[in-house]
């Protein structure tokens, strides 16, 4: 390969848009096999057959929504926050020898560095959708707006919100993990590089006293020599 092509696969696997995010997140089927996800999707239909049994109006389901919206726009922000303060600190943490450890490429072609942020992005991702869709549809709600398909309508939207909600908020455990997961590779890297340190002490110490030894021994055979 050659070195206008290295670059330029560089380039597309370090572009800043949605697709080099999905492209990382999305390694080893991590969306797929993310258990919040598949939580999110058994409590929202858990919810929406307990809605569908329990209520039989458009109107009420508008009531569950409302309700919904306006416990998320109470409380989203504060997640938001939370999570970008977290992903701020991960982005500006550490010395340029530990980045350049974390930032090396595996043999996927992603480094340490780019999978944890590409986590961190995406839950700051998600949760702004979450609250952003919820402030459209409590805005829908105050218009309103008259439909002849309402109650299969209502019935998605909450299925959607329920879905967003759910899964921002199982989120935020995936969230305090990959900080545990991080606070541990930074001890490990600065445990190692100490470790390693500890040990190039001791063989120059073992060095110098060899010499300090041999020498002794030098001026010990002069001396008898001498005498």
């Amino acid at each position: 390969m050659e070195v206008d092509e290295i670059i330029e696969e560089i380039k597309r696997k370090h572009k800043g848009n949605f697709k080099t995010l999905w492209m990382i997140y999305s390694k080893h089927k991590r969306f797929l096999k993310s258990l919040q996800l598949w939580f999110a999707v058994g409590f929202s239909i858990a919810f929406l057959l307990l809605s569908f049994f329990c209520v039989n109006d458009s109107v009420n389901i508008i009531v569950i929504i409302g309700s919904i919206v306006n416990k998320i726009l109470a409380i989203m922000p504060t997640i938001l926050g939370f999570s970008l303060t977290g992903y701020v600190l991960f982005i500006g943490f550490g010395s340029s020898d530990f980045l350049e450890n974390i930032t090396e490429q595996n043999d996927l072609g992603f480094s340490f560095f780019q999978h944890f942020s590409s986590i961190f992005a995406w839950c700051v991702l998600v949760q702004s959708i979450t609250l952003i869709l919820s402030f459209i549809v409590s805005f829908i709600i105050d218009l309103n707006i008259q439909c002849k398909y309402a109650l299969i309508v209502n019935y998605i939207v909450l299925f959607i919100i329920l879905l967003l909600t759910f899964y921002s908020l199982f989120l935020i455990m995936r969230f305090v993990l990959n900080m545990f997961n991080f606070s541990q590779e930074v001890q490990y890297n600065y445990t190692e590089k100490r470790l390693v340190a500890k040990i190039e002490r001791k063989k120059k110490q073992m060095e110098t006293t060899k010499k300090n030894s041999f020498a002794n021994k030098i001026i010990e055979i002069i001396k008898i020599l001498w005498k």
